[in-house]
């Protein structure tokens, strides 16, 4: 359950974050935090309407909801806006929430209970699309060579299989620009990618 308690802590600690954020930032990025609010107090009402557990004198204890309820209430509302800003902003509680869930967090050491054997196919088009990757760091075009071996891993996270290379174990996958990603599955090794699939490749 997340308890009373638990919400006022993150309430406080994630409203001072936006006060600062709204002191440092322009007028335009000023409209977009109001959206954030007004969306995110619109997740707040619904949440508690729909998970909020009582005391016998009808005090509010806490919410108690599952990890997929969690997941499936904070995308209806991640997904509300295309605005980076307010959806960072519901994003964030999510994560944040996720903590006191159980289930919600995968284990922060072992993204390998995961994984999967790759298919012939995804191994060809890990093969195809990583194998060799070139970026553009400081100006200076670099080059890095990865390999798939056959029957490997792919990580398996929130229905989507990701190749895993044999040098460094990174999971891979293309963006929305057809461009390569990788992701380090280290620690807190899902929060880059559940970045990348609701911010920044949307």
């Amino acid at each position: 359950m997340i308890t009373v308690e638990q919400w006022d802590s993150l309430y406080s600690r994630n409203f001072a974050w936006v006060t600062r954020s709204l002191k440092a930032c322009l007028n335009e990025k000023a409209l977009e935090w109001v959206d954030a609010l007004r969306l995110f107090y619109d997740f707040e009402n619904e949440l508690f309407n729909t998970y909020e557990i009582l005391n016998e004198e009808n005090y509010v204890l806490g919410l108690e909801l599952t990890a997929e309820q969690l997941f499936e209430i904070a995308h209806k509302y991640i997904n509300k806006s295309t605005v980076h800003t307010v959806r960072y902003f519901i994003f964030k509680w999510w994560n944040d929430l996720r903590y006191y869930v159980d289930g919600a967090q995968p284990n922060l050491d072992s993204p390998w209970e995961l994984y999967q054997t790759a298919t012939a196919e995804e191994t060809m088009y890990a093969r195809q699309y990583f194998s060799v990757v070139t970026e553009n760091f400081r100006g200076e075009q670099h080059t890095h060579f990865h390999t798939f071996k056959d029957n490997g891993p792919v990580l398996v996270y929130r229905g989507i299989r990701f190749p895993i290379d044999d040098e460094w174990g990174n999971a891979w996958a293309l963006d929305k620009n057809g461009n390569p990603r990788s992701f380090s599955l280290e620690w807190d090794w899902w929060y880059p990618i559940d970045e990348y699939l609701d911010l920044y490749n949307i």
